[in-house]
């Protein structure tokens, strides 16, 4: 398999003058950055809803409440994301080949995720009094603890969904799903407040995802299969053939990923509710910017994946396009950094501006971050990916926490932007020497030249 230096092929290729415009416009028209633009316009339509569904929970429940509801949510997504086990990525990286048997694979993938969602649910319910005490009232509360297994599971299984569709080339069902899932739970947070009281938010998030969860099992994705249908399926020899790939993407996934939902909780614990609720809004405004990382990254997997011997030619551009991107949805970020947090109310601009500026700067380098892991996944060099991850997680999490407890929300948007910087050292340690080589982590038969 060819592989990529793709920083130094970027210098060659805009030193020898390949970047004119028109040579961009064609750039920008091609699978890479389409596939990329619908997973960005998926992001920008869940934070666009969020935003509504926020600005709603806000005026109709108290700020307790919203923090509660906030704190389980991210609780929520921990869990999904832990549940898929990296399973979807071993599907982007692996469908491509299994053209005979990738319906057995999708629907044995399914299967595991719905099954460990399940279980990881149940833990994570049972052992609230050691981990997070503020959260108790959710299995204390029968209709609230089927609700949170039900949203737990159905989070879960939209993740995987998502990358399936992306594994498909695609990704307009991505968009199209989660349109429907937006808009059902601002419709839902509205109609639950007379009933749920403090726990309608999360109700709103569960029912609305295992309702689209089930029509993406049953109409979209035989659209984006063809042949493919929904069964209760499960081949252990699909499963454990992509095991050894995901599981270690999956770690990487977990610890680029986990930070959010883990500061949401630390907040709650330390600090309070209505904290939680201004940390809460904050961070999901910043996924619009930080979604164009996110969303570029897994384009470019997937497009590795389909066609490794091109990564050499389309990881520069996805670098170039992506980074003149950032910069432009920082810029727009800083500028709208209080008007959009005054929609929420006034308490929300003078706890969350600054914290929300400091998201803002971290969209770059978490950009460059996740486009090192694209390349490295499709290598198939799951150790370097833990390395940087590992090192970021780390990293924003302990600064992350030392710091809240010192000067307050600002604390956890300075411990995330260590947590990019101390990743990119690791990516430039990797880089000039080549680490990978010295750990063992560089898979047989690659050419020298195969570090990112």
């Amino acid at each position: 398999m060819e592989t990529a230096k793709p920083v130094r092929a970027l210098a060659r290729e805009v030193a020898a003058g390949q970047w004119s415009i028109p040579v961009l416009r064609e750039y920008a028209s091609s699978p890479l950055f389409r596939n990329a633009a619908y997973l960005w316009a998926n992001t920008i339509v869940l934070s666009a809803f969020g935003f509504v569904f926020w600005t709603a929970a806000a005026r109709l429940y108290p700020a307790d409440a919203v923090g509660y509801g906030a704190s389980a949510i991210a609780a929520i997504a921990l869990i999904g994301w832990f549940a898929n086990l990296g399973l979807g990525l071993g599907v982007i990286r692996y469908l491509p080949e299994r053209r005979d048997s990738g319906a057995s694979l999708v629907n044995s993938v399914l299967l595991s995720t719905a099954a460990v969602g399940l279980v990881a649910s149940v833990i994570f319910l049972l052992g609230l009094d050691l981990w997070s005490p503020g959260l108790r009232v959710v299995r204390d509360h029968p209709i609230f603890a089927a609700t949170f297994l039900v949203g737990a599971i159905a989070f879960s299984l939209s993740m995987v969904l998502d990358q399936v569709f992306v594994a498909a080339q695609s990704a307009r069902f991505v968009l199209i799903k989660n349109l429907g899932l937006s808009f059902s739970r601002v419709i839902l947070v509205v109609v639950f407040a007379s009933f749920f009281a403090s726990f309608g938010i999360v109700a709103a998030h569960g029912v609305a995802a295992a309702a689209l969860v089930g029509i993406s099992l049953f109409y979209l994705l035989p659209l984006a299969l063809g042949d493919y249908r929904t069964a209760i399926h499960w081949a252990p020899r699909e499963v454990w053939s992509i095991l050894p790939f995901s599981i270690g993407n999956y770690a990487g996934a977990l610890l680029l990923l986990a930070p959010g939902s883990i500061f949401t909780i630390i907040v709650l614990n330390t600090v309070g509710p209505e904290s939680a609720a201004y940390f809460y809004v904050a961070w999901t405004i910043g996924l619009v910017a930080s979604g164009l990382a996110t969303s570029l990254s897994l384009s470019l997997f997937a497009e590795g994946s389909q066609t490794p011997s091109e990564l050499r030619r389309i990881a520069p551009r996805a670098i170039l396009g992506g980074s003149l991107a950032a910069v432009a949805a920082t810029l727009a970020l800083l500028v709208m950094a209080e008007p959009v947090l005054h929609l929420f109310g006034r308490e929300y601009v003078s706890n969350s501006s600054n914290l929300l500026r400091l998201l803002a700067i971290s969209v770059l380098p978490y950009l460059i971050v996740n486009l090192y892991v694209a390349v490295a996944r499709v290598q198939k060099r799951v150790g370097s990916i833990v390395l940087v991850a590992g090192a970021m997680a780390a990293t924003s999490l302990v600064v992350g926490y030392v710091l809240s407890r010192f000067i307050g929300l600002e604390g956890i948007g300075i411990g995330w932007l260590a947590g990019q910087g101390a990743a990119l050292v690791v990516i430039g340690v990797l880089v000039r020497f080549r680490l990978s080589d010295i750990l063992g982590l560089r898979r047989r038969g690659l050419p020298q030249g195969s570090s990112f």
